[in-house]
């Protein structure tokens, strides 16, 4: 018998974990604003004009990603 790394629960647990983590930034990638009003104006996001730059809903959403994402 042969120890192994990892056991079988350690390893459902990560898999629980990337398949979450997974869903979470595909939800909050499609939150984003692309050149139409996006999902973000249903929080606020869509209230200001499209000259004045990202409002704050905008910005703390790609914070929010970024951190999810691991790039931050």
């Amino acid at each position: 018998m042969t120890p192994t790394l990892y056991g079988e629960d350690d390893m459902k647990l990560a898999l629980q974990i990337v398949w979450r983590n997974q869903h979470r930034l595909v939800l909050l990638v499609l939150l984003h604003r692309g050149r139409g009003g996006g999902l973000s104006s249903l929080f606020g996001g869509g209230m200001q004009s499209s000259l004045s730059g990202s409002s704050v809903a905008e910005k703390n959403l790609d914070r929010i990603t970024l951190f999810v994402g691991g790039s931050g």
